[in-house]
């Protein structure tokens, strides 16, 4: 693999290169479509985040269309080569499983087979600080429409069947909200994430500090309402990295802030869901004989695991009967909950330590770069954190929404460091003559020109 890969400098100068070559072509050319199919595509993703899965797929391939017509260098970014052997790699988990699926069809293609390329495709969009704009606006629009549907299930009462809105008088009442979704989590998750971008990325986002504070308030609020534990413990370490990095300062009064903030919030929490919090503080969870169950699983089928949807079967077949506990919780669970254990016992554990090596390369890349995009640093490690806690007690590498949400916040601060030490990239979009006139070389700032 190349060693330019690694490093972020080489993919600062692709995305600057790809934005130069956009500039130049003429309006209604196939590539000037195809970047306008590749801006349209990100933001509908964005909008997707927080309202539709359905939305959110029909933006991914929006998007990668208008990539493939742009003829964007998606292989030139960091990681491209890992993504797709993790991608690869999920494969033969499904083709060669033991279980029959539901349906009696063995091979399913798993979305992490293709979804990672929607960060490739968003780090040549949001390049842009108008595609910037509108994701954070839909975003924003997002967090407050899935809020107020959640205050209205919180308090008139939520019933999961009732869709779209799942509200219903007959449903549970001041127990938890999941907004748009089928599941509290995936609402708690989603709100963590967003509250964490629009933290980590507070001093770049071309938004009114009003939209950024409206769209955090909102998103803390949905955590609490969701009624999820990790995830409350995901955004509070989410925002303590976002604030943290930098300083010893930083680090301290961050800490101060955390500390304030999540007493409150778990204050909140405890008001509304006493007993929830009481077994959050004092360690009973069942998830950690689904842990153990898991483990047994890996260990019995560690290259390629057992395919998507069959960890309850696994555990009947490979994880030996206790008795009297026939009928306990722990032994049907339709996944392991958590994100890095179900790929390992869905996939195997090399897919496992592919996805995690995919987002050390990715993170390694901006890292390089320090200091010249701290907040493209600060983003990116915020985002990996809310994902990897909130996927400690939940598998979010196999859910869609958590998986775009991954991708588009890594792809944000790739993006943020093709713009750090100027305007160059934006510059180029809006077609500035000193950038496309050779001639007129000489005016553009000289940190703009000469990267890495």
């Amino acid at each position: 693999m190349p060693i330019a890969l690694l490093a972020v400098s080489s993919a600062v100068e692709v995305l600057r290169s790809h934005a130069a070559m956009v500039a130049r072509q003429p309006m209604w050319s196939i590539r000037w479509i195809g970047q306008r199919w590749l801006e349209i595509g990100v933001v509908l993703l964005f909008a997707g985040l927080c309202l539709s899965v359905p939305l959110c797929h029909i933006g991914f391939g929006v998007a990668l269309g208008g990539a493939l017509l742009v003829r964007a260098p998606l292989h030139r970014l960091p990681g491209f080569w890992v993504a797709l052997a993790l991608g690869l790699a999920v494969v033969p988990a499904n083709l060669l499983t033991p279980y029959d699926s539901v349906d009696g069809q063995k091979f399913e293609l798993p979305g992490l087979f293709y979804a990672w390329l929607a960060f490739y495709t968003a780090a040549f969009a949001l390049t842009s600080e108008r595609v910037r704009r509108w994701s954070l606006i839909v975003l924003i629009a997002g967090v407050a429409v899935s809020v107020l549907l959640a205050l209205a299930q919180f308090s008139i009462g939520l019933d999961v069947d009732k869709k779209p809105w799942r509200i219903s008088s007959d449903g549970e009442q001041l127990m938890r909200a999941t907004g748009f979704f089928s599941h509290h989590i995936r609402f708690g998750f989603v709100m963590a994430w967003a509250s964490v971008v629009l933290i980590a990325g507070w001093s770049v986002w071309p938004l009114p500090r009003l939209a950024h504070l409206s769209g955090v308030a909102g998103g803390l609020l949905g955590v609490v309402l969701s009624a999820s534990r990790g995830m409350l413990l995901a955004v509070l370490a989410g925002i303590w990295t976002a604030l943290s990095l930098g300083s010893w300062r930083r680090a301290a009064w961050s800490l101060l802030v955390i500390t304030l903030l999540g007493s409150g919030m778990l204050m909140v929490f405890h008001f509304a869901f006493p007993a929830r919090t009481s077994a959050m503080l004092g360690g009973e969870d069942v998830r950690l004989k689904v842990w153990h169950h898991a483990v047994d699983v890996i260990a019995a089928r560690p290259w390629l695991g057992v395919g998507t949807g069959n960890f309850s079967r696994a555990i009947a077949e490979i994880v030996p009967m206790v008795p009297g506990d026939e009928h306990a919780w722990h032994r049907t669970p339709s996944h392991a909950h958590n994100s890095f254990l179900s790929l390992a016992v869905q996939y195997g554990v090399p897919a496992m330590l592919l996805f995690v090596l995919w987002q050390v390369q990715v993170l390694w890349a901006l890292v390089a770069r320090a200091p010249r995009s701290m907040v493209a640093i600060r983003l990116a490690l915020a985002v990996v954190m809310v994902t990897a806690i909130g996927g400690s007690t939940e598998d979010l590498a196999n859910l869609a929404i958590p998986r775009y949400a991954l991708y588009l916040g890594l792809a944000f601060a790739l993006a943020i460091a093709a713009n750090s030490g100027g305007d160059h990239a934006t510059r180029l979009q809006n077609d500035d003559p000193a950038v496309l006139d050779p001639n007129r070389r000489s005016e553009l700032p000289r940190t703009d020109v000469h990267v890495g």
